[in-house]
């Protein structure tokens, strides 16, 4: 552990029923944990119960694998090295060929049974797997010299980035916890994580699969977990020495895909229920956090965004009970690609010469167009926008309608939910001469009013999220497959057919809403004996719902009545006259 150059991270990333675990127990055989013959049905790191019955990971879970290299394997490597031991880092992740010679019974083999046979048959994966995770991940020595910006929050050139990008062992304590793991012991979790720079000391351990060997200490470069941290931490942390009182705190890790599926839950009885971790699955909730207490599980639901179809009829005018104070706004779809070009950070409103040229030339936007752009919307980085044709405005009065954007972009006037494609522009801002009489402390709530009264007049319209869906199935399951695509409204959009062994092989993609997903795989393997493999995948796409929302009738109100109800807002959703209204 404390030959950083010899030390690698990795972790095992796939679909579930794709056989991860199933290369996972390859990896652990080659370490000489398990015998060759177990690979694929001991699944090590399914530690959990549910886990280990379904044949899937649950949970990630750690595993330390020591892999000794022949000088031969290492002729060709040119890094530094101390020896031919390698101590690797593994974690198995839950899910979100080749010159193998197989027996004619086995090449009809399918789905998991399949993946099991060409693992257990391909003898040299785990050791070319070994040497190539040798060969081309960096050690941490290595890798936190370049990572090392991207890691810490603080200045570059203090002691704590320093130690940091010298993966230094005798540099101040800085550790990252990624997450809170339950253990047997209804309320108690260890806090794994990786040490960056320093030694962890105290009450640490290593994590192997289903077991937990204490160790008196793990020194950087590797991943650890440690005990009686579950009063302090709840999700993700830095921790460093007692006395390092200036050091930043390490980035916490950023997920691409925001959250689109929840659950509610509620206790039959409040009486002696603690604080929830509500990031952790409905059974450990049950199990290991609220004492055996009784709970309500509602349905899933799914979040929605709010768009508009086109221009909003007219300008807005919110006036002030003073009659002296107004401000007029209205609202626009944005461009696809312009919304795009946002989600992928193409340009700053703060960089107006960058964006003015982004604009110019790739979305054939006006020159100085950009000059009115105020900023993105809600938390500035989503795909909503703000601009002005006003002139003379204080930052005083811009901080104030900057806050009633984001306001109203963070839940807009259909249900709450976050906005999605809008340009909103104020066009006019009418203040008192008087400065006691501008009423500058209800700019920002203008603003916000003024926002939803103008998306209420351009086509409101929900968003839905949308999965990509791939399914392979033989041609004798095609037609139950086709069934359940019917039933669940999946879009297709294309078939290909592979001939495979004699017996050909469809693969169809589609999109599936994800309101409709819940079931899915579920439906497939029983409606086909488990002959199809499906693969749902969400990468951002969102679809509109072209029903009126603001038709009682239609299936778009039904969604929005719903997620109303949820959040406690009413069923009625307020109009213009009353936005625009005096206040």
């Amino acid at each position: 552990m404390d030959k950083r150059n010899n030390i690698r991270n990795m972790s095992v990333i796939a679909h579930v029923g794709h056989g991860n675990s199933t290369l996972t127990d390859s990896l652990v055989t080659a370490a000489g944990i398990i015998a060759q013959e177990d690979v694929g049905d001991v699944h090590m790191t399914d530690t959990r119960a549910d886990g280990a019955e379904r044949g899937s990971t649950i949970k990630s879970t750690g595993i330390y694998l020591f892999h000794e290299m022949s000088d031969e394997s290492l002729k060709l490597y040119k890094g530094e090295r101390d020896g031919n031991g390698y101590l690797i880092n593994l974690i198995d992740s839950p899910g979100h060929k080749l010159g193998v010679a197989m027996r004619n019974d086995e090449k009809k083999l399918m789905g998991k049974a399949l993946m099991k046979q060409v693992m257990k048959t391909w003898l040299p994966a785990s050791r070319a797997l070994l040497e190539m995770i040798v060969y081309h991940l960096p050690s941490p020595s290595k890798a936190q010299t370049y990572r090392v910006e991207n890691l810490y929050d603080g200045p570059l050139d203090d002691a704590y980035a320093t130690a940091i990008r010298n993966c230094d062992p005798e540099g101040p304590l800085m550790l990252y916890v990624s997450k809170m793991i339950p253990v047997s012991d209804k309320g108690r979790f260890f806090a794994f994580g990786r040490v960056f720079s320093g030694k962890s000391v105290q009450r640490t351990v290593i994590w192997m699969a289903s077991k937990l060997e204490a160790v008196e200490e793990v020194p950087c470069g590797n991943t650890v977990a440690m005990a009686g941290l579950e009063e302090s931490i709840t999700n993700n942390a830095t921790l460093t020495n007692e006395k390092s009182v200036d050091a930043c705190p390490i980035r916490a890790m950023k997920f691409s895909m925001p959250p689109v599926v929840r659950v509610a839950v509620e206790f039959k009885n409040q009486a002696g229920v603690g604080e929830l971790h509500l990031d952790v699955c409905l059974e450990d909730l049950k199990k290991n956090f609220v004492c055996g207490a009784e709970i309500i599980v509602y349905p899933f639901e799914v979040d929605f965004l709010e768009t508009v179809l086109t221009a909003s009829e007219r300008d807005v005018r919110c006036r002030f009970k003073n009659n002296h104070n107004f401000l007029c706004m209205s609202s626009q779809p944005l461009e696809n690609e312009v919304v795009e070009a946002i989600n992928d950070g193409c340009f700053n409103p703060h960089d107006n010469f960058n964006a003015s040229k982004f604009l110019s030339k790739k979305l054939n936007w006006g020159e100085g167009g950009v000059e009115n752009i105020w900023c993105f919307g809600p938390e500035t980085t989503s795909p909503n926008m703000l601009t002005d044709k006003c002139k003379g405005l204080t930052n005083e009065m811009k901080n104030s309608v900057l806050s009633g954007f984001h306001l109203a972009s963070k839940n807009g006037v259909l249900a709450g939910q976050e906005m999605h494609g809008i340009s909103f522009t104020v066009s006019d801002i009418g203040l008192h001469a008087d400065v006691n009489k501008r009423g500058l402390d209800r700019v920002a709530s203008a603003a916000r009013r003024a926002a939803l009264a103008s998306q209420l007049l351009a086509k409101p319209r929900l968003l839905e999220p949308v999965y990509l869906v791939k399914i392979q199935a033989p041609e004798q399951a095609l037609n139950a497959v086709y069934g359940v695509l019917n039933e669940k409204r999946v879009e297709v959009l294309k078939e290909k057919k592979i001939q495979r062994f004699g017996n050909p092989l469809y693969i169809i993609k589609g999109r599936l809403a994800i309101q409709d997903s819940f079931g899915f795989s579920q439906s497939l393997s029983d409606a086909t004996s488990n002959q199809a493999v499906s693969l749902l995948m969400f990468n951002n796409r969102w679809e509109v719902m072209y029903s009126d929302p603001l038709n009682a009738r239609s299936p778009a109100a039904e969604h929005v009545n719903r997620i109303r109800k949820r959040r406690g807002l009413g069923l009625q959703i307020t109009t213009p006259s009353d936005l625009e209204a005096k206040f």
